[in-house]
């Protein structure tokens, strides 16, 4: 159970949990419901009028993966490969089960659907939310790592072994495209405008492909694996987790950041051996949350590469401290930042009420 440790009428909200929160979404009607995926199978559900999260537990011994919001319900995945949908009233129901022996490696939203897509080792399946039966939408030749859906609905990318596989959701017989590169690709997005295709490595790099010709970057230079990426508010700059500060890489050209270095925020505050975990771009200003492995969250402005801690091990009580940072999630209005860690916190700050 978690347990307050802050005053509900604080502009910061946190609770201590007994297991990790490995993914935060809000979600429910006008997305005023956060909802935190912990380690062991429990789901926290919370909205502003509420002293303590409603909790929520999948079936069996589990622990909760991931999280993505789908219209108004979100749907949260489980280590046993079962799915469960949490209602706008905060109530948990499955979803038909996938008859895969594979935990599920991602997650992602299919709002023209309303369904999800989930990768389970070589396979992606889609499932749906109104209780149809899952239908398979791809078989990949090596173990699928990461989705991502186009910004128009109607492309899945799908990272794994060697490159990018694009899936066409509205025509299905069209033949998938791929996009080679030598390597493990992980984590992968589309660019807001649908132009690029970005995936992360194994090998602490990136890789871009521009889609219109297929024209491709390859961004080195990282001390850490890159587990996280983030667009901003107008889809012209990247952030990406992996650095010592926050690199950004400028899309606001033709050719992307072709020929530029990321500009890197946050890098003065050189903490020792340390790099950044997790980002969230702000939904609506030019700030990036930068949550670190052992330095809590910084809020960084990035036109002047000026910061503000938000959330530090002195905020927790003695003897706890906030730890590798596993998750951040902004209100879609900007107003509220959600922020969970591998030691069992979980924090939301009020900006209205904090700013007054």
């Amino acid at each position: 159970m978690l347990v307050a440790l802050k005053p509900p009428t604080s502009a910061h909200h946190v609770w201590q949990s007994d297991s990790p929160i490995n993914a935060l979404v809000w979600g429910g009607w006008e997305a005023r419901t956060l909802v935190a995926a912990l380690g062991d199978g429990t789901v926290a559900c919370w909205r502003p009028e509420l002293a303590q999260p409603l909790m929520l537990q999948m079936p069996g011994k589990v622990t909760a993966l991931q999280a993505v919001a789908v219209q108004h319900e979100v749907v949260v995945s489980g280590d046993d490969g079962c799915l469960q949908m949490v209602t706008p009233e905060v109530e948990m129901l499955p979803l038909p089960k996938l008859e895969a022996k594979d935990w599920p490696e991602a997650l992602v939203a299919l709002p023209r659907l309303r369904a999800v897509a989930v990768a389970m080792g070589k396979a992606v399946w889609c499932v749906f939310l109104n209780g149809k039966p899952p239908e398979l939408l791809h078989k990949s030749a090596h173990t699928v790592a990461g989705l991502a859906l186009a910004p128009n609905g109607q492309r899945l990318a799908v990272s794994h072994y060697n490159g990018v596989t694009l899936l066409n959701l509205e025509n299905p017989k069209v033949p998938p495209r791929v996009l080679e590169w030598q390597g493990i690709h992980g984590v992968v997005t589309y660019s807001p405008d649908g132009k690029w295709v970005v995936s992360a490595m194994q090998d602490q790099t990136l890789h871009l492909w521009r889609l219109s010709d297929g024209y491709d970057l390859h961004m080195r230079g990282y001390p850490s694996k890159i587990h996280s990426v983030s667009w901003s508010f107008d889809g012209g700059t990247l952030a990406t987790s992996g650095g010592v500060g926050v690199p950004l890489w400028n899309f606001k050209g033709p050719n992307g950041p072709a020929g530029m270095a990321a500009n890197v925020v946050g890098e003065g505050l050189l903490f020792q051996e340390d790099t950044v975990q997790t980002v969230a771009m702000h939904p609506n200003g030019p700030f990036v949350a930068a949550g670190w492995r052992q330095n809590g969250v910084h809020l960084i402005d990035i036109i002047q590469d000026k910061s503000v801690p938000l959330w530090l091990d002195a905020m927790l009580g003695e003897g706890l401290s906030v730890g590798p940072v596993t998750a951040l999630a902004w209100r879609p209005d900007g107003h509220m930042l959600a922020m969970g860690s591998q030691k069992a916190s979980l924090c939301v700050i009020d900006f209205k009420m904090l700013l007054g």
